[in-house]
């Protein structure tokens, strides 16, 4: 089970509650559990409603003895709190385990008194643990748990040609499919939770293309759309021309989406990568200011940067490539700051299919949250609620004595409205989150009577 939400986290409209976010850490898990003989369902929670779709399980699944619960965002935790209350109650002899390690950390006791009713829970990955997980007598004996002695997971496996089975999903052909293509990243930007977790070598093209290949069996469908998941892609030009020939020989038309930081990618790599179905990137710049962009520690030389970022943004331009350009508002932001990156992105607006802005959230608890929302602090920041980070795993913030949490919410808004249309926002989203099959007409007759004010694109 992914733990689903109980309202969006941004703006709160029925596109928004249509997103489907494939949990592919979970669904590599279920993965494992399937081709090892075991008797696999994988289901998102979505935004169904947890007490339902926990009657639903309790009563119709009687074969079901354990479930594996993934935290995929702390915004999960109120739906996941309901979800395991209530198949407690209907079910108390299922064991209910818990992970998702951005979320859990290597904090049981929070995640027990959060989560009432969990009978494990698991830190860091868990590929080269999971087929021990399932069992309960072997608890005792597993590293990486609540129940250890040696609470620091140090599971590091991870295995880049493992197959996906996406039919242990009931409504798969709703999902496009993503595969995993590397791990971590180690850059140190401040904000980030795997700054300081190493890259991984990225995955080979040819068992990428393996993996697509096996993905248009099940989906009969040789016009998929992929998400290449990383948190960092970071393709060199050699890499980029083996994947190219892989995909050229494969002779199939998918197309594909990837993220990556603007100060890494190199123009001929995405020239090659145009032809080979690159078709969207989500750029983390974050920034146009040099002052924020010093302070997150997105990169030490802020001139470099922004002139990768420019290049960056016309290769894809010329190129056939769309950039979601994403914007994170920092602490310490100020109007000066704020314009910066609005003439920065409205100077490469040609360039720009979309932009996705929102304020800096504090994720997480304890001595290391506590010496971060000091960092801020020293920047001008504060939270909105002292006590949120205990509470509920998250603090929202509040980014300068001038920009509180709610105004920086609605610059966000204004910010991404003002480059981006219903549209450009469909089509975007539509690539890899819509449900496969939703079309631009479901998509304006659904939004026929929102409030477009609230709303991250402009009505055409």
């Amino acid at each position: 089970m992914s733990a689903g939400l109980l309202h969006p986290k941004k703006t709160d409209h029925p596109a928004a509650r249509l997103h489907r976010y494939l949990n592919y850490g979970l669904l590599t898990l279920a993965s494992i559990l399937k081709q090892n003989g075991f008797s696999t369902r994988l289901i998102h929670g979505q935004f169904r409603d947890p007490s339902i779709l926990a009657k639903n399980i309790g009563e119709e699944e009687k074969s079901s003895n354990i479930i594996l619960l993934s935290l995929p965002s702390n915004y999960a935790m109120s739906w996941a709190r309901e979800f395991v209350i209530c198949i407690k109650r209907i079910r108390p002899e299922i064991r209910v385990v818990v992970g998702g390690r951005w979320v859990v950390k290597e904090d049981g006791h929070w995640i027990r008194k959060q989560l009432p009713g969990t009978d494990l829970v698991v830190y860091g990955t868990a590929d080269a643990r999971i087929l021990d997980i399932v069992h309960p007598a072997m608890w005792p004996m597993l590293h990486g748990t609540d129940r250890s002695f040696e609470a620091q997971s140090t599971d590091t496996l991870w295995n880049p040609d493992q197959e996906l089975n996406y039919d242990v999903m009931d409504d798969f052909h709703e999902y496009h499919p993503s595969l995993e293509v590397s791990r971590g990243c180690g850059k140190g930007c401040s904000f980030c939770e795997e700054k300081n977790v190493p890259l991984s070598r990225l995955r080979k093209a040819e068992s990428i293309m393996t993996s697509v290949r096996r993905a248009v069996e099940l989906y009969e469908d040789p016009h998929l759309r992929f998400y290449f998941e990383a948190s960092w892609f970071a393709p060199d030009p050699h890499w980029a021309a083996s994947f190219a020939r892989s995909y050229e020989a494969s002779g199939l038309p998918i197309t594909w989406r990837c993220e990556t930081r603007v100060d890494v990618v190199q123009p001929a790599t995405l020239e090659i990568l145009g032809k080979a179905g690159l078709r969207v990137i989500d750029l983390g710049l974050e920034s146009a200011s040099p002052r924020q962009l010093l302070s997150m520690k997105k990169t030490a030389n802020p001139a470099s940067y922004l002139a990768n970022a420019s290049k960056v943004l016309q290769a894809c331009r010329d190129n056939g490539i769309w950039a979601k350009v994403n914007v994170l508002l920092y602490a310490g932001e100020n109007q000066e700051t704020m314009d910066e990156t609005i003439e920065w992105l409205d100077f490469h607006r040609d360039c720009i299919k979309g932009v996705s802005a929102g304020p800096v959230v504090v994720y997480g608890r304890g001595e290391g949250t506590s010496l971060y929302l000091q960092e801020l602090a020293a920047l001008g920041a504060s939270p909105v609620n002292p006590e949120a980070a205990d509470k509920e795993g998250y603090s929202l913030m509040n980014l300068s004595p001038t920009i509180d949490h709610e105004s920086a919410n609605q610059r966000a808004i204004d910010i991404a409205k003002s480059f981006m249309t219903d549209r450009d926002y469909y089509e975007l989203k539509a690539f890899t989150y819509l449900p496969r099959g939703y079309s631009f007409s479901d998509f304006q007759r659904d939004g026929e009577y929102i409030d477009v004010s609230l709303l991250p694109f402009s009505m055409t």
